[in-house]
C-alpha cells in the first residue's frame, strides 16, 4: 500500500487470521499522519497475541518505509474498553470522546474514543 501499510497474519496453514491497516489522506497539512487504522483478528484465533505482532510489524514497517510519519490515529467504541486498555498499552493515548457517534442495534448510543500515537510518545 504506498500511502499507508497493510499487514495480515496467516496461520500454518497459510490461511489469513488477521490483519491490520491504515493510510494517509493524501493532503500535506496530514502527510505525517496515518489514520484510520483497522485491526481484526478471527475469532478462532485471539488471545494468542497476533494482534500485538501485527502492531509491531505495523510499526517497524513505518519506521523502515515511512520514516516521515510521526502520528498514528484510530478511533475505537467506548464499549470496547479491552480494544482501548490494549491500544494504551501500545502507546495510543485517548484524545476525547464523540459523543453519541454510535448507534447500538437497540437504539441506544454510545460514544467513539479517538486515540493518538505519537512517535515522540515516551513509549516509544
Amino acid at each position: 500500500m504506498a500511502d499507508g501499510v497493510a499487514l495480515v497474519a496467516t496461520a500454518m496453514n497459510g490461511i489469513v487470521v488477521g490483519e491490520v491497516h491504515a493510510s494517509s489522506s493524501g493532503l500535506f497539512c496530514f502527510s505525517h499522519v496515518l489514520t484510520d487504522v483497522t485491526v481484526a483478528v478471527d475469532p478462532d484465533y485471539r488471545r494468542q497475541g497476533i494482534a500485538r505482532s501485527l502492531f509491531e510489524s505495523f510499526f517497524a514497517e513505518i519506521a523502515k518505509r515511512l520514516p516521515h510519519i510521526s502520528r498514528v490515529e484510530l478511533i475505537s467504541r467506548e464499549s470496547n474498553t479491552a480494544a482501548i486498555h490494549f491500544y494504551e498499552q501500545l502507546g495510543f493515548v485517548r484524545e476525547g470522546r464523540l459523543e453519541g457517534r454510535i448507534k447500538n442495534m437497540d437504539g441506544s448510543f454510545e460514544a467513539d474514543i479517538p486515540m493518538g500515537w505519537n512517535r515522540t510518545s515516551p513509549t516509544r
